[in-house]
């Protein structure tokens, strides 16, 4: 995950680092799930062979789907990935629900739809906290990997509404 520069210097690269983990996590990947067909009012790329194994890239606050191109094309070679522009974000534009809870229940039903064996979910800041939402709303006998990309909340963190609201 990290690289040397012309000067010597050791420079981390955390892109770098989430491709090697999760390439060292995904180690099967078998055949055939039904492909997606959700009726989801989001925008969404569901791309790479039907297997088993699902990745799913959520980004951040004022992101879009974009974030994770550099991501999604590497491992759309060998997985099934789901990149998703969360709802008032990128191309998922008209309702105005962006609670975490709303945002991970608009993602759920896609993710079902795909009939993965394996979920693996990746957000980016804000996203931290909808992936580890949306694992809570997956059938529990499904294996499900959070990943977090510099996200501030811990998964059983609660969040301060309080100091939400005094942010926004």
């Amino acid at each position: 995950g990290s690289q040397v520069t012309a000067k010597g210097r050791l420079m981390y690269n955390p892109m770098r680092s989430l491709a090697l983990l999760l390439s060292l996590l995904l180690i099967c990947a078998c055949s055939n799930p039904e492909s997606a067909k959700s009726d989801s009012p989001l925008s969404y790329d569901l791309t790479g062979p039907k297997n088993d194994t699902l990745l799913v890239f959520v980004h951040g606050w004022l992101c879009d789907r974009s974030y994770w191109q550099p991501q999604v094309e590497h491992f759309e070679q060998d997985y099934r990935v789901l990149n998703v522009d969360l709802m008032s974000h990128g191309e998922s534009l008209g309702d105005s629900r962006t609670t975490i809870e709303a945002l991970a229940a608009d993602v759920a039903p896609i993710v079902r739809d795909t009939k993965a064996k394996r979920v693996i979910l990746i957000g980016h800041s804000m996203g931290g906290n909808v992936v580890v939402e949306l694992a809570s709303l997956l059938p529990k006998d499904k294996p499900v990997l959070v990943v977090g990309v510099d996200t501030l909340r811990a998964p059983n963190e609660p969040t301060d509404q309080e100091r939400l609201d005094q942010t926004m």
